[in-house]
């Protein structure tokens, strides 16, 4: 009931969590929006996925995105499992509102932990507590290594999702029109129509209207992206596109 409550809670709340969202990393706000809603439904999910602890076969959909906090902090405490919850130095806002609403949602104190602060510090700690059985990770490649190796000493299971610069490949038979919508590859006719689609992107403010894309977190990351033009184009598979 807790979990269920906590849902209604987030979908009553949905429009103020995603303005601070916008707030706090400059997506634009029908996106931040989606993500709100979207995210919400991993807690209804996980909220009756529950039952099947004592032996209740429910049907399941698998999710495959990664929305929000609520996607690592649901299942846990689905089963009973208390969590303490790093957030991005960057965005700790929306993840401190989603816990408070959980408190408002009738979850006991000390079962959903949060904890800011320096990355490091805080990821040393947790690794070296006997108390923490289980770290999920989602991030750079480089930090999921360490955690990886950090996590051998006390033998602590470990879920990680890294990286964010995955290839996709798109066969000559492709419908190019549907795939330029939110695809990249080299063949000369799609790299003219996706210049074409970018050219139609607003970049702004995310509480814009029509702002299609918002601003980098930080100057780290418009870093990273500038380091990636300067790079040999076959290392990175980038082409840069002109309009």
């Amino acid at each position: 009931m807790v979990l269920l409550c906590r849902f209604n809670l987030l979908t009553e709340n949905a429009q103020d969590l995603a303005k601070l969202m916008t707030l706090e990393n400059g997506k634009p706000l029908n996106e931040s929006m989606i993500e709100v809603t979207y995210g919400s439904s991993f807690v209804e999910w996980f909220a009756e996925e529950a039952k099947r602890v004592y032996g209740d076969i429910i049907p399941a959909t698998v999710a495959d995105r990664k929305i929000l906090v609520v996607k690592q902090v649901s299942p846990a405490l689905a089963v009973g499992c208390t969590v303490v919850l790093k957030p991005s130095e960057l965005t700790p806002l929306t993840a401190l509102a989603a816990a408070e609403l959980a408190l408002r949602a009738g979850l006991p104190p000390g079962v959903l932990n949060m904890v800011f602060g320096d990355a490091p510090a805080v990821g040393k700690a947790i690794l070296e507590s006997n108390q923490v059985r289980k770290i999920t990770f989602t991030g750079s490649t480089a930090v999921g290594k360490l955690l990886m190796r950090g996590s051998a000493d006390t033998v602590k299971k470990i879920s990680l999702e890294l990286g964010g610069n995955a290839p996709c490949i798109i066969f000559d038979d492709a419908d190019v029109d549907v795939a330029v919508r939110g695809t990249v590859c080299i063949y000369d006719e799609f790299s003219k129509k996706l210049a074409e689609a970018v050219a139609k992107l607003k970049v702004g403010n995310g509480f814009d209207e029509g702002v299609s894309i918002g601003p980098l977190i930080n100057e780290n990351g418009l870093s990273k992206v500038r380091g990636a033009r300067a790079l040999p184009m076959h290392v990175v598979g980038l082409k840069v596109l002109k309009f």
